[in-house]
C-alpha cells in the first residue's frame, strides 16, 4: 500500500511476495506496560553514568480490529531508561490521552490522525479538535517537568517517576493550539525554543507560525508569530544563539476539503514545487524582522546542527527532492 499524495505517482513498498522489510516491525503494538524493572545489561556500565533518558513512539498499530493506516497515527507510549550505580531499570507506559479514553469508553475509533479520515460524529467540533493528540512524537525534559510531545496539539506532561499522564498544558496560556514536535535548546542562552503551526479566524482563514521560548526556570512566552502564505506542514527547525531558521516547503494542506471531512490530513497533502521552499529566518533580538526567500522546492523532515559563521549561518539537513518518503511510513 503506498500514500496516494496528490502530485505524486503512487509507489509500492515491497514487490508482491518480497519479505516484509525489517522496519516493519515499529508496526508491533507494546505487549505489555510497567513500571521501572531492572533491565539485562551486556557489558558493563559505568558507576559514575547516572541519569533517565526517555523517549516516546507509536506503540499501537490500531484498536478494536481496526488498523491504523500510518505510523503517524500510532497511540504514543513513553519508555524510559533509568542509569545508577553500574545498573539500569526500564519502564514502558501509553500515553492516556483524552481522545484513547474517549474512544475506549465509546468501544471505537472516533478520531482523525495523519491518515485516518475522523468520524461523522465529530463533523461540527472545530477541525483541530477532531484528532486525537497521540503523544507520539518527541519528548521534552526541562526545569524538571517531561512533556511528550505531537506534531499538531499542546504537550502532554508526564510525571517522569511512574510515566502516569498528567494531561495536557498550555505552557502558562502561551500555546492556543499547537506545540510542535521538535524544540531546540540553545544552552548558552538557558532556553529552549519551539513553534507551533495554527490557522488564526477572521476574515477568511490566516494560517500562522507561533513561535516559543522557555527560559531556565521553565517559563514560556510567545516569542513572535509568522505569518505564513498557505498552510504547510512544517515538522521541525533549527536554532542558532542568534536565530532561529525555518524551511517551509511547498507542501500544501487543502484546508477547505479537510474542513469539511473530505479525508484525512495526509489524503489532503498536495505537493506544489511550483511554490518552491521558503526559508525563515528569524533574529531573536528583533523577531518580528524575518528575512524570507525562495528558492527551489525540496523537503525536509529534520535538521542537524545549526551554526553562524561571521555573517552566515550555517545549516546541516536531510534534504529531499519531494514528499515520497511519506510513503515510507505507510
Amino acid at each position: 500500500m503506498g500514500l496516494s499524495l496528490p502530485g505524486l505517482p503512487r509507489r509500492r513498498l515491497a514487490p508482491p511476495g518480497a519479505a516484509s522489510p525489517a522496519y516493519l516491525a515499529a508496526f508491533d503494538d507494546l505487549p505489555r506496560e510497567h513500571g521501572f524493572e531492572p533491565l539485562e545489561v551486556e557489558g558493563a556500565l559505568p558507576d559514575a553514568l547516572s541519569g533517565t533518558f526517555y523517549a516516546t513512539g507509536p506503540a499501537l498499530s490500531g484498536l478494536f480490529g481496526e488498523r491504523y493506516p500510518h505510523w503517524f497515527d500510532g497511540d504514543g507510549a513513553v519508555s524510559a531508561v533509568r542509569f545508577a550505580g553500574g545498573r539500569a531499570e526500564g519502564a514502558v507506559r501509553l500515553v492516556q490521552s483524552a481522545g484513547l479514553r474517549d474512544e475506549r469508553r465509546h468501544g471505537g475509533l472516533r478520531y482523525a490522525g495523519f491518515a485516518r479520515a475522523f468520524d461523522w460524529p465529530l463533523h461540527l467540533r472545530p477541525v483541530f479538535s477532531r484528532a486525537k493528540n497521540t503523544a507520539n512524537t518527541a519528548m521534552l525534559a526541562h526545569a524538571g517537568r517531561l512533556f511528550a510531545l505531537w506534531e499538531g496539539g499542546r504537550p502532554t506532561e508526564i510525571d517522569p517517576d511512574t510515566l502516569e499522564t498528567l494531561g495536557t498544558r498550555d505552557l502558562g496560556g502561551a500555546v492556543r493550539l499547537a506545540y510542535a514536535a521538535h524544540p531546540h535548546a540553545v544552552p548558552s542562552l538557558d532556553t529552549v525554543f519551539g513553534f507551533g503551526v495554527r490557522v488564526a479566524t477572521g476574515r477568511g482563514p490566516k494560517p500562522l507560525l507561533d513561535l516559543f521560548a522557555t527560559d531556565a526556570a521553565g517559563r514560556t512566552r510567545r516569542l513572535g508569530v509568522v505569518p505564513l502564505p498557505f498552510l504547510p506542514m512544517v515538522h521541525d527547525f533549527i536554532a542558532t544563539e542568534r536565530h532561529l531558521v525555518f524551511f517551509v516547503s511547498p507542501l500544501r494542506v487543502r484546508l477547505g476539503r479537510l474542513l469539511f471531512g473530505f479525508g484525512g490530513y495526509a489524503e489532503n497533502l498536495v505537493w506544489e514545487p511550483a511554490r518552491g521552499t521558503e526559508i525563515l529566518v528569524v533574529p531573536l533580538d528583533d523577531p518580528e524582522r524575518v528575512v524570507r526567500w525562495r528558492t527551489e522546492a525540496f523537503y525536509q523532515w529534520h535538521f542537524v546542527n545549526a551554526w553562524e559563521r561571521g555573517a552566515d549561518i550555517v545549516v546541516d539537513l536531510v534534504r529531499y527532492d519531494d514528499f515520497r518518503v511519506g510513503e515510507w511510513l505507510q
